[in-house]
């Protein structure tokens, strides 16, 4: 289920993963903000106007806001457990559990890091040789 639908409901487990990633900040050549009008991207970040510089700033500022208003629904979310995942590395310091990290400690919880194993994430082994009749089936016969 997204965050959008999510809104208004409550589960006993919510899941937010990839806190680590950055949205996006991409802008066409022509910029618009309707305090301020229209500028023109040219390509070439050394004649770059202050205006484009201003609006794009604008436009950012926004985005940011936006996801970290949509971010905001997603831990209310949860009823019994928030399991967040993050990269762990040169990306810690953009991972959307630093911004969680002072209301949490507030709060008094305190995150546990579960450290990735390669390991963990090995395709389960099947058995050799696999049995030759089912043990038993997945749906039992009714009556």
């Amino acid at each position: 289920m997204t965050i959008h639908a999510a809104n208004g409901l409550e589960w006993p487990v919510v899941v937010v993963q990839d806190l680590a990633r950055t949205m996006p900040y991409t802008f066409g050549a022509f910029v618009f903000d309707p305090e301020l009008g229209v500028a023109v991207h040219f390509g070439d970040e050394d004649g770059e106007l202050a205006l484009l510089r201003l609006i794009v700033d604008r436009k950012a500022r926004a985005q940011q806001n936006e996801a970290r208003r949509i971010f905001y629904v997603a831990p209310t979310r949860a009823r019994d457990h928030l399991i967040l995942t993050c990269t762990d590395g040169h990306m810690v310091r953009a991972c959307g559990l630093t911004l969680l990290r002072p209301g949490l400690e507030q709060a008094g919880v305190d995150p546990t890091p579960v450290p990735f194993r390669p390991q963990d994430a090995l395709p389960a082994e099947l058995p050799s040789p696999p049995p030759a009749v089912p043990q038993r089936l997945l749906i039992e016969p009714v009556g």
